[in-house]
């Protein structure tokens, strides 16, 4: 028999939040997930989740696709930027983070943070700040698309 069980904090995650939003998001809502070395990639539209460990709650629930492993980023080519520890939110009502880079404040929806387990977290952006890359303790645990805002 399977266990289960998904651990609440584990590597700057909490899986078992994002195993139980996977469950009931709407099935329009895709999530694929791929095996890596001792990880789980997880991804859907808007971010791609590097969770340590591999949970059988994702082994033939969710998708697989093995091509998931390429979008992972390179950390040391990321730019430097900082957490604002800002939020806005948005006419359609979305609320995002905002981030800095340089003199350019760039926007991320909020709602791909909240797996994550406290905030001592290093940021890093891609080149042309169209992605946010995530690490704890010096690991990249996640890459999250920015949200266009017209200004």
């Amino acid at each position: 028999m399977r266990d289960y069980r998904v651990p609440k904090n584990i590597g700057g995650f909490n899986p078992q939040k994002l195993y139980t939003d996977i469950l009931k998001s709407d099935t329009e809502d895709r999530w694929y997930m791929q095996k890596h070395k001792d990880k789980t990639l997880i991804v859907n539209y808007g971010a791609l989740y590097i969770v340590p460990g591999k949970f059988p709650l994702a082994e033939g629930f969710i998708e697989e696709r093995e091509v998931i492993k390429a979008l992972i980023p390179e950390w040391d080519n990321g730019v430097p930027c900082v957490d604002t520890k800002s939020e806005m939110a948005l006419t359609n009502k979305t609320v995002v983070k905002v981030f800095r880079r340089g003199e350019e404040d760039i926007f991320f929806d909020k709602m791909y943070f909240k797996y994550f387990t406290d905030d001592t977290f290093e940021y890093r952006m891609s080149d042309k700040g169209k992605s946010l890359y995530v690490a704890y303790k010096g690991e990249l645990i996640a890459a999250i698309l920015g949200i266009n805002v017209s200004k």
